[in-house]
């Protein structure tokens, strides 16, 4: 059964805080409306209107305001955002959105900002909270939600700390970033922070299920096409790695795949850490990242048949969630493929003729 959307504009409850307020218009003629989320990046929305719409004309300001867009699927909200984008010609006009993620780009850290010897998960907070306190901050209105400890080891329970940490001017999207890039590279944990459709900041140590079931394979009835991009030009199989602990000694350790090195010859590179303790730590994180640097895979993506998958954030029904382990089986020509684990990192979703369709975005997962 095909599912159902509507689009709400709404708009500021006040220009304090900015959140949420009356309804502005409620779209029930979009021509095509889409929608994504990425793990740890900024997701977007569009709906296309007539010219000859009579709601069409209620939207200039909202554009112009960047007013709140909510998309709502039977019923449940699966996208919050702002309005950006108005792209017009005689007949058509299309809106595109960009999620409350979006929020944090245009937010600066103080001149002179540092954490010394800091979890990793407070500087994190520390950002939201002085984003969220500026004068007539558009992300005045979100509430935060769980805040969890990244950890330095996969199963802990070690907090991962930053010796130092400097963010001046820097934006607080790059910190969020930044610190979870040390948490995610570094364990084999699914590290996230996100903002819920309804304004909600969470950070997530390990945000993931494992779907031990082969979940998608070419012919299943489901997969309609695969896009499978391979680029071994970016693959290392020797990793010369430098830390320094807090207490200034500096450290050396390389770690060296000879299998795929004597099979496709030595490609180098160098890391640099700069919150490493000791050299334990050094070799432990060294090896993660060379287990990495050889993977297959950059980037997976399974586009389904129209009605076929429900999408994270469709409520109980939904067939995964961003960040989850699946299963997928591919086989064709140069594509071989058999029970390959992977983690959802995105997901596309087009309606369009009253149906709807899925594209998700897979990556080799964290060893």
């Amino acid at each position: 059964m095909a599912a159902s959307y509507t689009v709400v504009v709404e708009d500021f409850a006040d220009t304090t805080t900015f959140g949420p307020g009356a309804t502005i218009a409620v779209i029930e003629n979009a021509t095509n409306i889409g929608w994504s989320e990425y793990i740890n990046e900024v997701g977007e929305a569009f709906f296309t209107m007539s010219q000859e719409d009579a709601k069409v004309s209620l939207l200039s300001s909202a554009v112009n305001l960047g007013k709140h867009l909510l998309i709502y699927r039977n019923g449940t909200l699966v996208w919050g955002g702002w309005l950006g984008e108005a792209d017009e010609n005689m007949h058509d006009v299309v809106f595109t959105a960009y999620n409350y993620l979006s929020g944090f780009y245009h937010y600066i850290m103080p001149w002179g900002q540092e954490w010394t010897g800091q979890n990793a998960s407070k500087i994190i907070e520390d950002t939201f909270d002085n984003a969220k306190a500026k004068t007539k901050s558009k992300v005045g209105w979100l509430t935060k939600g769980t805040i969890e400890n990244y950890w330095v080891e996969s199963g802990g329970p070690t907090t991962l700390q930053l010796p130092l940490y400097r963010a001046p001017y820097k934006r607080a999207l790059t910190v969020f970033r930044e610190i979870t890039a040390y948490a995610i590279s570094d364990t084999t944990n699914r590290a996230r922070f996100v903002v819920t459709p309804a304004g909600v900041f969470n950070v997530y140590r390990n945000d993931k299920t494992s779907l031990n079931d082969v979940r998608w394979r070419l012919g299943d009835g489901k997969v309609r096409n695969y896009q499978r991009i391979r680029l071994p030009v970016d693959r290392r199989n020797e990793i010369l790695a430098v830390g320094q602990s807090p207490k200034d000694t500096t450290m050396r350790y390389t770690s060296t795949n000879t299998t795929n090195r004597d099979a496709a010859g030595l490609k180098q590179e160098p890391i640099f850490f700069s919150w490493i303790k000791n050299a334990t730590e050094l070799q432990r994180v060294t090896k993660i990242r060379a287990k990495r640097a050889v993977r297959v895979d950059t980037d997976l993506y399974l586009s389904f048949f129209k009605d076929t998958v429900v999408p994270f954030r469709a409520g109980s029904d939904k067939d995964y969630s961003i960040g989850d382990e699946v299963t997928v089986s591919l086989s064709r020509g140069l594509t071989s493929m058999s029970s390959e684990i992977k983690n959802v990192v995105g997901q596309q979703i087009i309606f369009s003729g009253g149906n709807e369709y899925v594209r998700v975005l897979l990556q080799d997962r964290f060893d």
